[in-house]
C-alpha cells in the first residue's frame, strides 16, 4: 500500500492543513514499514513480529488522532468562509437599497421598487429567515416580481379540447352547462350470474356432466346389479384481458379543470360494462369468452323452443315464450324458483304492449310485487322474473334483439382476475414529446356458458317478436 493510498483512506481527498498534512505523511510512511518488516518477519521472527505490531498499534492511534484534527480545521475554513460570503452578501444589498420600515427595525434590508439586479435572490435570502418579519417582506418582494408578466401555455401539441368537438365544449372559458352523454348501459349480468373475483391463473377448468340422470333399476336378490360408468364433461374458460385507453391533451386537462379526466374515467366505466356484457351474451369462444348466445345456438337443437310471435293473441306473445322456455328448464329438473327471463330492453316493452282485451295478461308492479320477484321487474308471468337488456339492443342486431333466454343465471361464473383499474402516464410512448397522459382501463375476464347450457339450465327462445 503506497503512502498516497494510506493518506486518503484517512483524510480523503481534500488536503488538510500543511503541518497536519505533514504529520499524517509521516506516520502514514512509517505504517508501510511497518507492514513491510512484519510481512518478513512473520515467520522467522515471532519476537519481532509482536514488536512492530505494538509499533503498529502506536501509529494507527496517532493517525486517528492527525484525521480528527484534520476534519475540525476543515469545519472551522467552512463556517468562516460561510460567515464571509454572508457579510459580502449584506454588504452587497445595501449599496443599491433603501431600507423597508420593516427591516430597518431588524438591522438592515430594502424595499423593493420594481425590479433591481438582485431582487430575485435578495428576496430568496429574505423568505428563508427564521425572523417572521423578515421573512414576510421576503416573500413579499417574490410575489411582486410576479406581477404585471403575462403567462401563456403553449397548445401546439394538443390533440383533444382544441375545438369544440373534441372538449371545446367543456373547458370554462365561458358558462359551461352539465356535460350531457348517451346513457350509461348497465351490466345486469353482474347481479345475475354468479362472478368469481381474483382469479390468478391465466384459465380455469370447468366440469359437467352432460348425460340425464336416470332412475336406478330394481334388481332381484341374488342378480348382478346394475354398473353404470360416470361419464364427465367440461370446458375451460380462458382468462382475457378487457383493455381501452384515451389520450388527453395536457392542455386540455389543466384548463377543463377536472371536468375532461372526470368524463374520461366515465366512459372508460361505461366502456367496461358495455364490454362485459358484450361477452358474456354474444362472445363467439375465438379468441374471446364463449357468450350463452352462441352456447344455445351452436349447442344440441333440445335447448332451442320453437316459437310463432303474434301481437294480438295470448298463443303468440312472449309471456307464452317465456313460460315454454320454462317448461323445458323445469322437464330437465331445473327448480323454476331459479329460473330468470332475459331480453332485449325493447323487446320487453313490447311485450308490455302486446295482446287484446281479453288475452288474460298479469302484471306485477314494483308496488305490489311479492317479496320473490325483485321489484325493479315490472313484468312477471308466472312469477318468473323478467330482465331488459339494454346493451343488447346497442349491438343493433336483429338477431340479438328477438332473442329471449331463460335460465338458472347463478349457473353462470363469470370469472375476474385483478379489479377493474385505471392507469394513466404521460411518458409512456410519444406522450412525452406529444404532451399527452394517456388513461388506461383493464381488467382480465373468463367465462364460458356451455358448461351451463349443456348440463340443461338454459333454453333459449328465438323470433319472439312479431
Amino acid at each position: 500500500m503506497t503512502d498516497e493510498l494510506v493518506r486518503q483512506s484517512i483524510v480523503g481527498s481534500d488536503n488538510p492543513t500543511t503541518d497536519v498534512a505533514k504529520a499524517i505523511g509521516e506516520a502514514s510512511t512509517r505504517l508501510t514499514q511497518i507492514a513491510d518488516e512484519m510481512a518478513k518477519a512473520k515467520d522467522a521472527d515471532g519476537v519481532r513480529f509482536a514488536e512492530l505490531k505494538a509499533e503498529q498499534t502506536i501509529h494507527a492511534e496517532t493517525l486517528s488522532k492527525l484525521k480528527a484534527k484534520a476534519e475540525a480545521d476543515e469545519r472551522e475554513t467552512n463556517l468562516q468562509a460561510a460567515i464571509d460570503a454572508a457579510k459580502e452578501w449584506k454588504e452587497y444589498s445595501s449599496t443599491f437599497r433603501t431600507p423597508s420600515k420593516a427591516l430597518s427595525l431588524q438591522g438592515g434590508g430594502q424595499a423593493p421598487q420594481g425590479y433591481t439586479k438582485g431582487d430575485f435572490l435578495f428576496g430568496v435570502h429574505q423568505a428563508f429567515s427564521r425572523d417572521t418579519e423578515v421573512q414576510a417582506a421576503g416573500k413579499a418582494l417574490l410575489a411582486s416580481l410576479g406581477k404585471g408578466i403575462a403567462h401563456e401555455d403553449a397548445w401546439g401539441k394538443a390533440t383533444l379540447g382544441t375545438t369544440d368537438a373534441t372538449g371545446g365544449w367543456i373547458i370554462p372559458n365561458a358558462i359551461v352547462d352539465e356535460l350531457i352523454k348517451p346513457a350509461q348501459v348497465e351490466n345486469i349480468y353482474r347481479g345475475l350470474c354468479t362472478i368469481v373475483p381474483g382469479v390468478t391463473a391465466a384459465t380455469v377448468d370447468i366440469p359437467f356432466r352432460i348425460a340425464a340422470r336416470t332412475a336406478a333399476t330394481v334388481v332381484a336378490w341374488g342378480d348382478t346389479k346394475e354398473n353404470v360408468d360416470l361419464v364427465y364433461n367440461g370446458y375451460t374458460a380462458t382468462m382475457y384481458t378487457l383493455a381501452r385507453i384515451h389520450d388527453v391533451s395536457n392542455q386540455f386537462l389543466r384548463h377543463s379543470r377536472g371536468a375532461a379526466e372526470q368524463d374520461v374515467l366515465q366512459e372508460l366505466a361505461a366502456a367496461f360494462a358495455q364490454g362485459e356484457a358484450a361477452y358474456i351474451r354474444e362472445g363467439t369462444g375465438s379468441s374471446q369468452p364463449f357468450g350463452y348466445t352462441s352456447a344455445l345456438t351452436n349447442g344440441p337443437a333440445a335447448f332451442r323452443s320453437a316459437f310463432t310471435a303474434s301481437a294480438t293473441t295470448l298463443a303468440g306473445s312472449i309471456a307464452v315464450a317465456i313460460a315454454t322456455a320454462a317448461g323445458a328448464c323445469a322437464g330437465r329438473g331445473v327448480a323454476t324458483t331459479d329460473l330468470s327471463a332475459v331480453l332485449a330492453a325493447t323487446s320487453y316493452w313490447n311485450m308490455l304492449s302486446q295482446g287484446t282485451d281479453n288475452a288474460g295478461f298479469f302484471f306485477s308492479n314494483p308496488a305490489n310485487s311479492p317479496v320473490t320477484i325483485p321489484a325493479r321487474t315490472l313484468l312477471s308471468p308466472f312469477g318468473i322474473p323478467v330482465y331488459p337488456e339494454p346493451a343488447a339492443d346497442l349491438t343493433g342486431t336483429a338477431t340479438v334483439i328477438d332473442n329471449l333466454t331463460v335460465g338458472a343465471w347463478k349457473k353462470f361464473k363469470v370469472y375476474f382476475g385483478e379489479s377493474y383499474r385505471v392507469d394513466s402516464s404521460d411518458q409512456a410512448g410519444t406522450r412525452w414529446d406529444t404532451n399527452l397522459t394517456g388513461f388506461r382501463g383493464e381488467e382480465e375476464m373468463g367465462f364460458d356458458a356451455r358448461p351451463a347450457v349443456y348440463a340443461g339450465y338454459f333454453q333459449q327462445v328465438a323470433d319472439i317478436l312479431p
